[in-house]
């Protein structure tokens, strides 16, 4: 009977990593990581090394780490070129929340952009690729990018419910986004758009609340708050009151999360009073914490805050003190600020088409050079490669080049043994192990079968140094992790070029070095097996 191979059991570790993630829980999340990696022999494929890393961050991120979250990342940072596009995209879209909360915004956009570039509309709908899209929607529209924020967030709803994922968080940080940009709108005077997005907001934060049992207290407090918020400014104040009570019954102990919902509910309670036309009560309630909020960078609830006590001002017909609020609101945001805004997002918007586009053309020319299993060079790219080191008979030689032929021993014997899916990792592992060996410029590519090929920038000599510590790789490898008492070994053959060889010349030679080394394996010793 077959064995279930190492991946599965690297997938599982990796998912329990991605929720201790979302609970902040960093030194869980490492102990996982470090489990997968052991049942990886030691060393993670290049695609879980950068989700376990991304993982690590996302957990000191939301633990209120920054500095940590972004030292995790830069680790894993020089692994990015050759992982999958939505793996890419999941590293950006938590490299530009990072960059938020250390108060670089352009760099932060710039991430954000990258990363919507990697997941185009045709993307299939993963529970990764929602988590990417919610993660670009909150921090797009904290930087007043609404537009890619919102688009972003109702994307990832629909990528959630598509995947079957509980939809809970997507749709409150879709109805967050939508939220944000209706106070903006507000706050320029321009109602009939602010209306459409209040009622946006509360459908999805509504919606939200239908999977209330997965959302923990602070979310619920959070979406019962905006929701309060959202019916205070169109003119329900019995529900803002309603809502009001609902957050204030939910028992919140956590000392960083009661600080960020009492500023929410004194907010609240300032849009409810006004509402309910007590506007020297919203002053009352609203002026004493103004000391405070305005130093904070937090757009456009900053400035929500003089906005309302604004409109208490108005109200009572202190035009003193309104203009005085009015003039808080506009010095940090007008109508100028939002046209470039607007100006800012749509460029964002063609800058992620364009680069979605160059993307997409770069895979397709990857993807026609590159073998689908191991990811490594497929035998289109072998023959391209051959062409230009070994240009035929007679031709110069400017660097010394030597072909290596790979042979994965008793390859038809795992299959058989252990299965299929067994012998599908042991060919990604032994092409994982080929690539550690060679240098850049050099080539390593799966001919076909169990059969590899290297192209080195090396003399006969220095390739054998190669291989030979490349065999030592193999075999010392822990396979036993793919399945118990798998052994793999490898033979190879080389073959330096000549004036004399063509590629196909140069092959042959490599090939029946092969074919020699087998046969004097054979009479030396008796061969490595694997046991299912």
């Amino acid at each position: 009977m077959g064995h279930p191979p190492a991946d599965v059991c690297v997938a599982d570790r990796l998912g329990v990593a991605a929720r201790r993630a979302r609970e902040s829980r960093v030194d869980d999340v490492r102990a996982e990581v470090e489990a997968a990696r052991a049942a990886a022999g030691g060393a993670l494929g290049r695609d879980d090394a950068v989700l376990a890393g991304v993982l690590v961050a996302t957990a000191c991120s939301n633990a209120g780490l920054p500095e940590e979250a972004s030292r995790e990342l830069a680790a894993v940072q020089p692994l990015l070129p050759d992982t999958q596009p939505l793996r890419q995209a999941r590293y950006h879209a938590i490299a530009g929340t990072v960059a938020h909360s250390l108060g670089d915004e352009e760099r932060a956009i710039a991430e954000l952009i990258w990363a919507l570039a990697l997941v185009d509309e045709n993307q299939p709908a993963t529970e990764e690729l929602a988590r990417v899209l919610g993660n670009c929607s909150g921090v797009l529209a904290q930087t007043q990018l609404f537009t890619l924020g919102v688009e972003a967030g109702e994307r990832a709803v629909q990528a959630a419910i598509a995947c079957g994922l509980q939809a809970a968080l997507f749709q409150f940080r879709a109805g967050a986004a939508n939220l944000a940009w209706a106070i903006r709108l507000e706050h320029l005077r321009l109602p009939a758009d602010a209306r459409k997005k209040w009622l946006a907001a509360a459908e999805q934060l509504e919606s939200s609340l239908t999977w209330g049992d997965k959302l923990t207290a602070v979310c619920i407090a959070r979406t019962h708050g905006y929701l309060g918020l959202t019916a205070a400014r169109l003119g329900e104040p019995t529900e803002a009151r309603r809502q009001l009570a609902i957050v204030r019954g939910i028992e919140i102990t956590d000392a960083g999360e009661l600080a960020e919902v009492g500023p929410l509910m004194t907010h609240l309670e300032g849009a409810t009073l006004l509402a309910e036309g007590r506007a020297d009560a919203a002053t009352l309630m609203l002026a004493p914490s103004w000391p405070e909020v305005r130093d904070q960078h937090k757009p456009p609830w900053t400035e929500d805050v003089a906005f309302l006590l604004a409109r208490a001002a108005e109200t009572t017909g202190n035009n003193r003190d309104a203009l005085r609020w009015y003039g808080e609101v506009h010095k940090r945001y007008g109508q100028a600020e939002y046209e470039v805004a607007l100006a800012r997002a749509a460029a964002a918007r063609l800058r992620v088409d364009k680069e979605a586009l160059v993307r997409r053309s770069r895979q397709l020319e990857s993807d026609s050079r590159s073998d689908p299993l191991t990811g490594v060079a497929n035998r289109r790219a072998l023959d391209e490669e051959l062409r230009q080191r070994v240009p035929g008979a007679g031709a110069g030689l400017a660097t010394p080049t030597t072909l290596v032929v790979v042979d994965i021993d008793h390859f038809k014997r795992i299959n058989d043994e252990c299965g299929h899916l067994t012998g599908d990792e042991v060919l990604r592992r032994v092409a994982r192990l080929l690539r550690q060996q060679v240098r850049d410029g050099d080539l390593c590519a799966r001919f076909g079968g169990d059969e590899f090929v290297l192209v080195l920038t090396a003399t006969l000599a220095e390739a054998g140094e190669v291989t030979g510590r490349l065999a030592e790789a193999v075999a010392g490898h822990e396979w036993a992790a793919v399945a118990p008492g798998l052994s793999v070994t490898v033979t190879c053959g080389l073959a330096q070029s000549t004036v004399e060889h063509t590629p196909a010349t140069l092959f042959a030679a490599a090939d029946a070095d092969l074919l020699a080394a087998k046969r004097a394996r054979q009479r030396n010793r008796t061969p490595a097996t694997a046991a299912g």
